[in-house]
């Protein structure tokens, strides 16, 4: 067998290129292995969110009682002293032929800043590609 080793002393004073490796490197992937996955999730992601979307999906019907009221209230918004202050409640009915009646009231500051509540009826009229024909019938 042989003579035993001495001991080694150690001084923490040595430098870190002196000392062992006691982590050496572990060989793999390392930065490949890392986009590879991250880019594989992405992609199984992007298919798993396109299948639900796709599956569902339906065209735009502009013509609703919600876009109507979006309409109106807009129209309303562009008379306000104080827009950003508006708070609606509205309701709309459908005439038939694309035509919608939109009431309801909205509570804005004046001038002075104090809330005011106004009853207001609007006239909305989906032409279809995005046009509409709207008209303030009622703001007071």
């Amino acid at each position: 067998m042989g003579e035993p080793k001495e001991p080694v002393d150690y001084d923490p004073r040595m430098d870190a290129a002196a000392a062992p490796d006691l982590n050496p490197p572990k060989k793999g992937w390392g930065c490949l292995g890392y986009c590879l996955g991250g880019c594989g999730a992405i992609i199984g992601l992007s298919l798993i969110i396109g299948f639900a979307t796709t599956s569902n999906s339906k065209p735009y019907d502009s013509n609703n009682q919600y876009e109507a009221i979006a309409q109106c209230e807009d129209l309303v918004t562009a008379r306000l002293k104080s827009p950003t202050s508006a708070e609606f409640d509205s309701s709309a009915s459908s005439n038939g032929d694309r035509q919608w009646t939109v009431t309801g009231t909205v509570d804005a500051d004046n001038s002075f800043g104090a809330k005011i509540r106004n009853t207001y009826q609007c006239s909305v009229r989906m032409i279809g590609d995005g046009k509409v024909e709207r008209r303030l019938d009622r703001l007071g």
